[in-house]
């Protein structure tokens, strides 16, 4: 079977393709920018080059990684230990939390809502066996 099959290229275009190809690689790339659009130093030590040559400011990406987890960590509100009421809404007072034996707190009022909708599952399979 041909590889190629369907394909077809001229040797000469394509080693025409190839010279070009070598003598750009062989040209030293020449930056004119000294600061980036935000006001950043363009030197070796904020530079990032890419595969392509393209060049990108350091700083610039680490600020907007920076906004971008403080964007995600704002949507996900206050951390679960400073959190005083679980989902369904129910205080997490003394009386109605406890800590499992993995250290996580859990609200007793939806453990037993939810134990009670298993209890009432079961008992309807049964009646229905």
């Amino acid at each position: 079977m041909d590889p190629n099959r369907g394909v077809r290229s001229c040797r000469e275009c394509k080693r025409a393709q190839v010279r070009k190809y070598r003598a750009r690689e062989d040209k030293q790339v020449v930056h004119r920018v000294d600061v980036c659009k935000h006001g950043h130093a363009m030197d070796e030590e904020n530079s990032h080059f890419a595969a392509d040559g393209t060049r990108s400011c350091r700083a610039c990406s680490r600020e907007k990684a920076r906004e971008s987890y403080r964007r995600t960590q704002a949507h996900r509100g206050p951390a679960f230990a400073e959190r005083t009421h679980c989902p369904q809404g129910h205080a997490y007072d003394e009386a109605n939390t406890y800590v499992t034996s993995k250290g996580h707190r859990q609200c007793r009022t939806c453990n037993k809502a939810r134990e009670v909708v298993r209890t009432e599952k079961r008992r309807s399979e049964r009646a229905v066996s």
